[in-house]
């Protein structure tokens, strides 16, 4: 503990420091005296007021966690300085020394009790991240009998684990451990996951929660075990991440020095977590603040921010390229080497292809062949079959679309002289980034369309939290190993970019007769790349129909329309020959795509449209509330829940679209447009909500529920009702300027809050190797238990 005083002291240096900073920065920018800036008694009072509140904060921490750090003391009253010093207190504190109470303004309020109440939050409630008290402080050692089992081997008086998964049991049954620190150490940088299996017999043992750790780097190896201190035996699983044998070739050694059991928690003030959070509360205060008198402009200065847009996805293409070729192993694979049944399935379909056939070079069991119904899954117990794999007169296939490969895969092997292909991570990447592209530029097409004046920075707000809450960034993610997550979320990202532009070429179309069989052209090639990817998401050109019905109804030549759409046309008709002839040829069926053939978790050769998936499809993506998980990081992952009657057995959560804020102009839909508004697009947006719960009808239908789903509705939803949102917004500023932004401010934060925690969920979202270890970062910031203190 450290000493009181001490700690006063450490707080009234710091904010010295920092005080005499903003001092000298006063000096040289407004060149007044030493004299004058030091003699003011308003500075006096802010010293004063800064010592009260920082000793405030010091005796809660004292009073409320036993063990306390020099370097937390001394970020506690980095964090309170930086406030007093850079926010304009001195004002404020000024008027309520004067009594001038009338001249205090309601903004200032908020802001300057708003940075306090955050100071407290971050010293009560961000760093209660584990136990405050020691409470049945316990130090197990190796040969305890409270260690019944571990496969490590103890070497020099430590565990060691050199395989990827080890463990060790514990006896939990007369003693009730509620949180475990585990002293552990690596010589090399290793990402490792910490699991925890519970069971009451000894034989049975059950998943509880799972948390990242890197021995190499983590201070606080502190895991939380709350939620299973009633559970007799618990297992802890030591997870090396495959992607360090796949980087290194080899599985690092990790030593446990010691086991320590109900130990509390040090206080951590974290100053980056502070600064995030205060600069976002301040951010938000300023936009209220500014926003009061908004200048609308002529939506054609969107062509300015298209621009942008697109000069920023040139950057971040260079930047994935440049990294690629930096880190190559992660995002390159020798073509060789890449031709085994557990390697991805987008591997497997490019051998296949590049071999001259459609089928995969895989000969299936022959008991799985001599099944009478294959499909079903309890028939294939104990028999060896490649999972979600589509399986057809003997022969495996691949039920994805080929648009990937042949996109991304075979011009990369072609420019490497045939040496590499691409990793599920370099595709997802390029995917994710046009997806991302071709999103935005939809919903600044659409307001160009739809609005004649709009404020930018407003519309730039909006584009920003509407480009979160999309969860388009989700579609990032790299598992390899037994669990390659990655193949699935490719044709999620690559279905999402040609939808989108799809939609993009058609709204550019609407207007434009002169560049309007360029646009229809490439409106086409978006079609069929759309069937060559996601066939589903081809009900969204039931949404553009209004718009060819505009295209043929204007008054010019029927030779010039018959022009215009030829290209379109043509290209949609030669692609849809070659889809079909690719779909007979494996499945004897121009229609079947390969959903029916696949070896999964249900029989899908039995599933169709069912009236009766109509309430699970509304429950499961509409109205399933969230799981907020309390204190830990993320705060908000998916809800899950069972509704019957479930058509589909498959369930692994979701969330539903009314839980986002930002989507909540569906409902503005009918009141919003008036008879100005093009009735084309608007027939267009009235369809928007039937066309979106029809792709949510079908994915639950012939896919049940899954985190991953969310995306195409929530990115949907969001183009398509950002347009209503903004009219509410537009529509109630005219009235009550400071009622609409604060609501608008509050939507936004909220919807982003939501999916940026969604982001991190441990079934379907990103893992510490993702991201370039922005995963540990952000854990980090939000104090996770093993965080790492920076």
């Amino acid at each position: 503990m450290i000493n009181f005083g001490i700690s006063i002291l450490i707080g009234l240096a710091s904010y010295l420091v920092v005080f005499g900073l903003v001092i000298l920065g006063k000096k040289i920018l407004k060149k007044d005296s030493f004299k004058t800036l030091i003699k003011d008694l308003n500075n006096l009072y802010c010293v004063c007021s800064y010592l009260v509140v920082y000793l405030i904060l010091l005796l809660v921490v004292y009073l409320t966690y036993s063990r306390t750090t020099y370097f937390s003391v001394i970020s506690l009253s980095l964090g309170a300085s930086l406030c007093f010093a850079f926010v304009p207190f001195k004002s404020f504190i000024n008027k309520l020394r004067t009594k001038q109470f009338k001249q205090l303004k309601v903004f200032d309020i908020v802001k300057y009790s708003g940075i306090v109440i955050i100071l407290l939050l971050e010293s009560l409630v961000f760093s209660n991240v584990a136990s405050k008290k020691d409470d049945g402080l316990v130090e197990i050692p190796f040969n305890s009998e409270l260690i019944i089992e571990s496969d490590g081997v103890i070497e020099n008086g430590k565990y060691v684990f050199s395989k990827q998964r080890q463990y060790i049991l514990l006896n939990n049954r007369d003693h009730s451990m509620h949180s475990i620190y585990l002293d552990l150490e690596c010589d090399v940088d290793t990402k490792t996951q910490i699991d925890f299996f519970v069971s009451t017999n000894n034989e049975q043992y059950d998943y509880a929660y799972s948390f990242p750790s890197n021995p190499k780097y983590d201070e606080f190896e502190y895991y939380d075990m709350s939620e299973i201190s009633d559970k007799d035996y618990i297992q802890v699983v030591f997870v090396i991440d495959e992607t360090n044998v796949h980087d290194a070739k080899k599985i690092p050694s990790i030593r446990l020095k010691r086991i320590t059991v109900n130990k509390a928690f040090p206080f951590v003030f974290n100053v980056l977590r502070f600064v995030l959070i205060e600069g976002a509360f301040i951010g938000a205060v300023l936009i209220v603040q500014k926003g009061r008198k908004l200048t609308f402009k002529s939506t054609e200065n969107t062509a300015i921010l298209e621009r942008i847009i697109l000069m920023l996805c040139g950057v971040g293409l260079i930047f994935i390229i440049v990294t690629a070729l930096i880190k190559s192993s992660t995002h390159f694979v020798i073509a060789d080497q890449v031709n085994g049944k557990d390697d991805p399935i987008y591997y497997q379909i490019f051998n296949s292809l590049k071999n001259g056939h459609v089928h995969l070079d895989f000969e299936p069991s022959p008991e799985l062949m001599a099944l009478e119904n294959p499909y079903d899954p309890s028939a294939r117990g104990g028999i060896s079959y490649l999972w979600d794999h589509a399986y057809f007169n003997g022969k495996y296939y691949c039920y994805y679309g080929l648009t990937p490969v042949l996109l991304v895969m075979f011009p990369i092997y072609w420019l490497s002289g045939c040496k590499y292909i691409p990793s599920i991570l370099l595709i997802e990447e390029i995917g994710t980034l046009f997806s991302i592209l071709t999103f935005l530029l939809v919903i600044i097409g659409l307001v160009r369309l739809m609005f004649k004046e709009v404020n930018m920075p407003i519309l730039i707000f909006l584009l920003v939290g509407s480009l979160f809450t999309s969860l388009l960034l989700s579609n990032t993610i790299y598992k390899v190993g037994y669990y390659n997550e990655g193949i699935y979320r490719v044709p999620y990202s690559y279905g999402m970019c040609f939808f989108f532009l799809m939609i993009l070429m058609a709204i550019k179309a609407f207007n434009n007769s002169k560049l309007r069989i360029l646009h229809l052209g490439f409106l086409g090639l978006a079609v069929v790349l759309l069937v060559g990817t996601r066939p589903t998401l081809l009900f969204g050109f039931i949404l553009i129909i209004p718009i060819f019905v505009k295209i043929l109804l204007e008054k010019y030549s029927w030779k010039r329309k018959l022009i215009d759409l030829a290209p379109m046309v043509g290209i949609v008709i030669v692609g849809a020959v070659l889809i079909c002839y690719y779909n007979y040829i494996r499945f004897n069926s121009i229609f079947e795509f390969g959903q029916s053939y696949q070896l999964t978790v249900v029989d899908g050769t039995k599933l169709s449209y069912s009236v009766q998936g109509i309430i699970p499809t509304l429950a499961n993506y509409y109205i399933m509330p969230p799981h907020f998980g309390g204190l830990q990081f993320p705060y908000v992952s998916y809800g899950w829940g069972d509704f019957f009657p479930a058509y589909h057995s498959y369930n692994a959560g979701s969330i539903g679209l009314l839980f986002f804020p930002m989507l909540w102009g569906m409902f503005a839909l009918p009141f919003v447009f008036n008879k100005k508004d093009n009735i084309y697009l608007r027939i267009m947006f009235y369809l928007s909500p039937f066309v979106i719960f029809l792709i949510a009808f079908t994915i639950y239908c012939f896919g049940g529920v899954c985190p991953r789903y969310d995306v195409e509705l929530t990115a949907m939803s969001m183009a398509l009702f950002f347009v209503p949102l903004l009219k509410v917004f537009e529509a109630l500023y005219k009235k009550k300027p400071i009622t609409s932004i604060v609501s608008l401010v509050l939507i936004v934060f909220v919807s982003v809050f939501i999916s940026f925690n969604l982001l991190f969920c441990g079934f379907d979202g990103w893992i510490e190797g993702d991201q370039f270890g922005l995963l540990e970062v952000i854990r980090s910031v939000f104090n996770e238990y093993n965080m790492i203190v920076i």
